[in-house]
């Protein structure tokens, strides 16, 4: 059973969270429509502290920070940043008007902590923005690339260039609302993304974008809802689908990647997250049927622990990546190693706040929880 450190109630409907790289700090977004006789999509994005009492029987709580109200919000990411800070930290914004929103953190010269300032907001398409993912390499503070989906079944890529967004290509990539776009952590030159028309597509940006490299129609028999590079093993992918199924992929070739495993997790697969440190262990938000922590090799897909904690759509869901102290072996090398990972996924991290710390959120009941799974310090 988890050991749950939080609950905090949003004002809105809870969609999205995520946990800032290099800082304990986690962004949570909301959106709420309104049916008025000119329906409203209203969103917010609030700023916590993920904050340590120094006392060993003290669990990690949140600290309410700062709180943006914005258009309905579909997604958050930050942008992975740079160990040595010349990349800072920066979240951008799905937004339900069709723009991508940019927020730095700012001190403020307060007592109260970091806030999140507007740094820049850039209509992106007609259509809404449902997901959006940073190239996981950015060359540097002033140059970094943003990959979004939209509701009409275009992509787009933005490019943030001395500071400007700006809008690079868009392209017709599915027929129905495209849910979910991430780029390949090994080749940024790759970008996946998946449909409500069940499609599940690879598009390499190097190339003519009428057709997709690969597009996949028959794996997955309803709408393909998120899509996941895995950072520590490559060739590693996960996707997950209305269908209640989660699959992994390799994509060794991407011409035709291979389906090795799949596995039904009983309620609509949202949203999955690789472990930062733990390149074998999915977080899983599985919409009807709470959050589950899946153990993924070559062979299997499996359940090692569920969260039912939530009483609504399981939507949002995120790791803690805090900065890493004391390492540890990880059990089972031989299989990691079979999985193709590199040297940095050999050790699970201890840190004063868990490697395995879990922030998740759910629709309806504007539920934000704060917990740890127990299997995963056996993983």
């Amino acid at each position: 059973m988890a050991i749950v450190h939080d609950r905090v109630v949003l004002q809105g409907n809870a969609d999205a969270v995520e946990f800032c790289p290099r800082s304990p700090l986690l962004a949570a977004a909301t959106y709420t429509l309104l049916q008025e006789p000119q329906p409203r999509r209203l969103g917010s994005i609030t700023l916590f502290q993920v904050h340590q009492q120094q006392a060993e029987d003290q669990r990690p709580s949140l600290r309410q920070l700062h709180r943006v109200e914005t258009s309905g919000v579909f997604d958050i990411k930050w942008r992975p940043g740079s160990g040595d800070g010349a990349v800072p930290a920066c979240l951008a914004q799905a937004g339900s008007d069709g723009s991508i929103g940019l927020y730095c953190l700012d001190d403020g010269g307060t007592d109260n902590g970091m806030t999140l300032k507007e740094a820049q907001t850039k209509p992106a398409s007609s259509c809404m923005c449902l997901s959006l993912e940073w190239d996981p390499f950015p060359i540097n503070s002033s140059h970094s690339r943003i990959v979004i989906s939209h509701s009409d079944g275009s992509l787009s890529t933005v490019r943030l260039d001395q500071g400007s967004l700006e809008l690079d290509q868009t392209w017709q990539a599915h027929d129905f609302e495209l849910w979910t776009t991430t780029f390949d952590f090994w080749k940024p030159s790759v970008v996946y993304s998946g449909a409500d028309d069940c499609h599940f597509c690879v598009w390499d940006l190097r190339e003519d974008l009428q057709m997709p490299v690969y597009r996949n129609r028959r794996a997955h028999r309803m709408g393909v809802c998120c899509v996941q590079s895995n950072p520590l093993c490559e060739h590693v992918l996960v996707t997950g689908s209305y269908d209640e199924t989660i699959r992994l992929w390799d994509s060794r070739m991407l011409q035709n990647p291979v389906l090795e495993a799949e596995l039904g997790l009983g309620g609509g697969v949202w949203k999955v997250k690789w472990h930062p440190k733990n390149g074998k262990l999915l977080l899983a938000a599985c919409m009807h049927n709470g959050f589950a922590i899946l153990h993924a090799n070559s062979l299997e897909v499996k359940v090692l622990e569920e969260y039912k904690g939530h009483k609504s759509l399981a939507y949002g869901a995120d790791w803690y990546r805090g900065k890493s102290k004391n390492r540890v072996e990880m059990k089972d090398h031989q299989e990691q190693t079979h999985l193709g990972c590199q040297s940095e996924a050999e050790v699970v991290s201890r840190d004063i706040l868990s490697p395995s710390l879990v922030a998740t959120c759910s629709f309806y009941d504007s539920a934000l929880h704060l917990w740890e799974p127990r299997t995963c310090l056996d993983h």
